[in-house]
């Protein structure tokens, strides 16, 4: 036999042996390469490998993969979440809802128990005192309460998982309460709920209630004593949430072995002792009440006092201002119904009373009567003898002097009229000129070019200084009113006003601490010309330099600031011929901004200069 033929047998002898491993084996290989099947045979197994897997690591597994799908969903479909979380969602919605109504509707019955009670209005006097809103008082005062003890029940078993309760108090059988609380909660289920949905939240035993927060998995019951906030229920949320998620897995796959929940107790302990306000109401004892009766007396007598030392003080001062006044003579002054009404007698010529008083709160009933006061003599004379505007009345004893220009038509009726004879004075009308004769003196006068005389006696227009000192001599001949020149403008006054525009306000603004940023030449040689036309004009000149910061730092600081930076603008002008002698530092108040403001950092200047009257009488 060749060698061919003995390779021939032998691949006839695998075939026969190893033709059914090699079937298998392709077919391993083929579903293999098929991802449609090992897709299938993955889905096959997945229950069963989730099942026997480790919880931590497969929740650790699935964390990431699964937050990434929500939060694709969550941008993309939105309504299909909506729709999804809404029948998860509303119930808990409508329960926060309804108990913050429950607690907000309490709360207001509290308040308005107490609102008129001795024990509301001294709750009300603690509100004033301290200025704590009056309803916060109240149910710091109600809301007495304790947390006696604390259970922690499975839901699906119903055993009791914890127990925690105060030192003071007598505990009996704590399985006896999650079995009575897990019977209500299946009778009420089976009774009125078929749907499971809602769930007990509180019961009445006793002096007791018993408030019960649910979850999935565990709830837990606190028996209270007292009168518990709606705030406690938020505590005994927060409660069963750090117990759950300190020992959900350990819940969730109770046995009834407790030692797998070491630590949850002294988690509820620490809680326990958080809960609760033990202070009891006082009551108002027979002394406390004598101190509140003699401090509402003691009100109301300072009240008393001050309605009358104010009332007192009100009628002095009126009689003291109406005292003084010309014209009136006051009787009595009275108070009734709180208004004020002043008697006596009141001279035609005075001035009204809510003139003289600056308000109308206070009526007067007066009865005329003529004055002997010098002005309303003098007014009355006035008026007696028609005296001119243009023409000034001085009263003295037994002598009225008259000073002025006035028509000649009105002298000639003085003359005539034998006024001296009828009122006992001596008429003096030596210093009054004829209007008409004053004023054909005054056009007699050469005017400069920019005066004019108007008809009325007064001169109008321009003049230079130099020019009033040439006029003023010939008007002192005249004896003329001062209004007869009041209305000249004096060139150099006016140089003055319109150099001043240019200098009052910012002189030196700074960058930074005292380095200027702005030059001086031009607001120097201002200062200069304004002291040259004041030397001119025999006036005095002061220069304010009122230095600015904008706050930052310590007052200390900006007031040395201050000095520095009104010194550094004193230099600059007085390095341009400016004497020290005409400024004056003027600080300002520092106003705190805590920022940068350039704005603020400055130095203005404010020109001051004598106010220039024209006078006859003046050298």
């Amino acid at each position: 036999m060749t060698q061919t033929d003995q390779d021939q047998a032998l691949r006839e002898l695998q075939n026969i042996l190893l033709s059914e491993q090699e079937e298998a084996l392709r077919l391993l290989r083929n579903r293999i390469a098929d991802l449609e099947s090992r897709t299938t045979d993955v889905a096959e197994v997945l229950p069963q490998a989730l099942n026997r897997a480790a919880p931590s690591g497969l929740s650790s597994a699935l964390t990431g993969p699964i937050a990434a799908s929500l939060r694709r969903v969550a941008r993309r479909e939105r309504k299909m979440l909506a729709e999804v979380m809404f029948p998860v969602m509303m119930p808990a919605i409508r329960r926060a809802v309804l108990e913050t109504l429950r607690a907000w509707v309490k709360t207001v019955n509290q308040v308005i128990d107490h609102s008129f009670s001795i024990r509301g209005m001294s709750w009300r006097w603690q509100a004033l005192r301290t200025g704590v809103p009056f309803s916060e008082i109240v149910l710091k005062h109600t809301l007495i309460y304790r947390v006696e003890q604390v259970f922690l029940i499975h839901r699906e078993l119903g055993l009791l998982l914890a127990h925690q309760f105060h030192p003071d108090v007598v505990t009996r059988d704590s399985n006896a309460v999650s079995a009575m609380l897990t019977a209500i909660q299946d009778f009420m289920h089976d009774s009125f709920d078929a749907s499971g949905e809602t769930e007990l939240a509180s019961v009445d035993v006793g002096a007791l209630t018993l408030w019960v927060e649910h979850d999935e998995f565990a709830y837990l019951a606190c028996a209270i004593r007292g009168v518990p906030p709606e705030s406690l229920r938020s505590a005994m949320r927060d409660l069963l949430d750090n117990v759950l998620n300190a020992f959900g897995s350990q819940i969730r796959s109770f046995s009834g072995d407790t030692k797998d929940l070491d630590g949850v107790e002294l988690l509820m302990e620490e809680a326990l002792d958080s809960m609760g306000a033990e202070s009891q109401p006082g009551s108002l004892t027979p002394y406390l009440l004598a101190v509140l009766a003699m401090v509402l007396l003691g009100w109301v007598g300072l009240r008393t006092y001050r309605m009358f030392t104010d009332r007192s003080s009100h009628v002095a001062h009126v009689t003291q201002v109406l005292r003084k006044e010309p014209g009136y003579l006051v009787q009595s002054v009275e108070i009734s119904d709180g208004s004020m009404m002043v008697r006596g007698l009141k001279d035609p010529l005075a001035r009204p009373l809510n003139e003289v008083l600056g308000h109308d709160d206070v009526s007067g009933d007066f009865k005329p009567f003529m004055s002997l006061d010098s002005a309303m003599v003098t007014e009355r004379l006035r008026q007696w003898l028609e005296v001119p505007d243009t023409v000034d009345m001085e009263l003295t004893p037994k002598l009225i002097t008259f000073r002025g220009a006035a028509p000649a038509e009105w002298l000639a009726s003085l003359h005539q009229s034998r006024a001296s004879d009828r009122l006992g004075y001596s008429l003096n009308a030596d210093q009054v000129y004829l209007q008409d004769e004053w004023l054909a003196s005054l056009r007699a006068l050469e005017l400069p070019e920019r005066v004019q005389l108007l008809d009325e006696g007064h001169l109008s227009g321009q003049i230079s200084w130099q020019e009033w000192l040439d006029l003023k001599p010939h008007l002192a001949e005249l004896n003329p009113p001062p209004e007869t020149f009041h209305a000249l403008m004096v060139d150099e006054w006016q140089q003055i006003e319109d150099l001043r525009q240019q200098i009052d306000g910012v002189f030196m603004s700074f960058e930074s601490d005292t380095r200027p940023s702005e030059d001086v030449e031009v607001k120097a040689n201002a200062i200069q010309k304004v002291m040259h036309l004041a030397q001119t004009l025999n006036l005095s000149v002061t220069v304010e330099v009122s230095p600015f910061t904008d706050g930052l730092g310590s007052e200390r600081f900006n007031l040395g600031l201050q000095q520095r930076r009104a010194q550094l603008a004193i230099e600059k002008l007085t390095s341009h011929g400016i004497p020290n002698t005409v400024f004056e530092i003027v600080p300002t108040q520092i106003t705190s901004i805590n920022e940068r403001n350039e704005d603020l950092r400055r130095v203005d200047l404010t020109v001051k200069v004598d106010e220039l009257a024209l006078d006859l009488e003046q050298p």
